[in-house]
């Protein structure tokens, strides 16, 4: 079943696939986004925002910062980790959306 968080992850995840995926910037030269940048894109937020509840709420769902309660800032360490590649990114948006989908 698609709930707001799994549309706002779908939507992100569109716009990572079509604009591509950086580290260190919400949005780089090029136009690529971090994970956070193309949440907040997809929320249409800004930068500053991100402590809202759609965004801790995809935060959690993406499951990439750790037990507890995620916080933005940790899943921008966890996109900017040395070594950190596109495709674990859009793998873990396409594994958060599928959790969030076959929850009753």
């Amino acid at each position: 079943m698609k709930t707001a968080t799994s549309q706002t992850l779908r939507h992100a995840l569109a716009l990572l696939e079509r604009d591509g995926w950086c580290q260190g910037a919400a949005r780089d030269a090029d136009g690529r986004r971090c994970t956070l940048g193309a949440i907040n894109a997809a929320l249409c937020l800004d930068e500053e925002a991100a402590a809202t509840a759609g965004v801790k709420a995809a935060v959690r769902a993406l499951r990439v910062c750790g037990e507890g309660t995620p916080h933005p800032h940790l899943l921008v360490d966890w996109n900017d980790a040395e070594g950190r590649t596109e495709a674990e990114v859009l793998e873990a948006f396409r594994a958060a959306i599928a959790r969030e989908e076959a929850q009753p």
